[in-house]
């Protein structure tokens, strides 16, 4: 019997969701009402992996997303530039619209029924659940940020109580959450605390594998499985067994931007630099002279170059690459797979592997210095 080619695609689209490989599209439309300075609005749009600033895209008052969808829902956080004000919506695949409008000098705003307000306690009873326990918690770490929030990453004894603190506020909500486990509000929730984690507590792989079996033995498949799942638990991961000097790099499977297929096995007996940008990122592009001098000093038998990029617009990465004349392998890291394999966490970060596998510099911003690179790969 022969299947239409609608049906056999529909097939193929439903198997490749159960695999967690068939990224779902939003259709959202988001309109700036006329009493609202549009030069004080700030949209971020969240895919469910990564976080991408749109204020380019609006037009006319005007804002259409239609954007990939890595997990259940897709969030939208709209901040006040010059002021605190901020609000956050859910979406999903289905027509959603929000109006931003004007409301007692601050941004409010009005949906459709495809939009949904989690951060509602009227609306959202576990929300409400959650807000009541941890009261005390995001009461002392908020007095923590108005007290010493040039410290946080500096001061050793004030990271160390901020830590503390983000850690008690867990332990308070982890019960709530285990019994709300297939609320997938418990499930964003949960991220949202790993991001924080993520963001301000350093070397506590033990902390990171508690948060890791938690997300495993509590979130079902459903959630997991996701490519935001499976981000979630990447991050957590490279936590627990960083990424350091004198490790053995993660081998990982790329397509370059010429269409060659590579592997870090592919380059074993010579070295191979990791520069991980974004054209959107000065710094980056402020060492690229650096490294046109490296590749030009050293040739591809000896030393194998790699830019990252995690730009989404390849048109604008192409041009950039072009005209800096960046004349070595490039890859479009889009949804961020290799930063995470690597645990990058700022740009430019650059990572060098010797000819055995093992990583032997990395270097987060700053001025590349191009004498150490070189004094390593000739150091024999």
């Amino acid at each position: 019997m022969c299947m239409s080619a609608k049906i056999f695609r529909a097939l193929i689209c439903l198997l490749l969701l159960s695999q967690a490989l068939c990224a779902q599209t939003t259709d959202l439309r988001i309109f700036i009402d006329t009493a609202v300075d549009e030069k004080n609005v700030v949209i971020h749009y969240l895919d469910g992996i990564d976080v991408h600033l749109v204020n380019d895209r609006i037009k006319d008052r005007a804002l259409i997303l239609r954007e990939p969808l890595y997990g259940h829902l897709a969030k939208i956080q709209v901040t006040q530039r010059h002021g605190d004000n901020s609000f956050v919506l859910h979406i999903n695949d289905k027509p959603a619209v929000i109006n931003i409008i004007h409301s007692d000098s601050s941004l409010a705003y009005s949906h459709n029924e495809n939009v949904i307000n989690f951060y509602d306690t009227l609306t959202n009873p576990l929300y409400s659940k959650l807000r009541e326990v941890t009261i005390k918690e995001w009461s002392s770490i908020k007095n923590l940020w108005d007290r010493h929030s040039d410290q946080l990453t500096k001061d050793d004894s004030i990271k160390n109580l901020h830590s503390d603190r983000i850690k008690m506020l867990f332990s308070k909500v982890h019960p709530l959450l285990s019994d709300n486990a297939s609320n997938y509000f418990s499930f964003i929730y949960f991220t949202d605390h790993v991001g924080y984690a993520t963001t301000f507590i350093k070397d506590d792989p033990a902390y990171f594998s508690e948060l890791l079996s938690y997300l495993n033995a509590t979130f079902p498949s459903e959630f997991r499985s996701t490519e935001e799942g499976q981000a979630l638990a990447q991050s957590l991961q490279v936590r627990i067994n960083p990424i350091g000097l004198n490790k053995d790099a993660p081998d990982f499977t790329a397509t370059s931007t010429e269409g060659d297929q590579l592997t870090l096995n592919n380059f074993k007996g010579k070295y191979v630099l990791l520069d991980f940008w974004a054209t959107w990122c000065v710094p980056c592009l402020k060492q690229t002279p650096a490294l046109k001098n490296l590749r030009s000093a050293l040739s591809t038998d000896i030393l194998e170059m790699i830019s990252i990029s995690s730009d989404k617009d390849s048109v604008i990465f192409e041009q950039i690459v072009r005209e800096k004349e960046m004349v070595w392998t490039h890859v479009l890291d889009k949804k961020k797979d290799l930063s995470r394999l690597y645990g990058i966490e700022a740009f430019p970060t650059i990572v060098l592997i010797d000819q055995t596998g093992k990583i032997v510099y990395r270097k987060v911003g700053g001025e590349l210095n191009i004498d150490a690179l070189t004094a390593i790969i000739n150091d024999k």
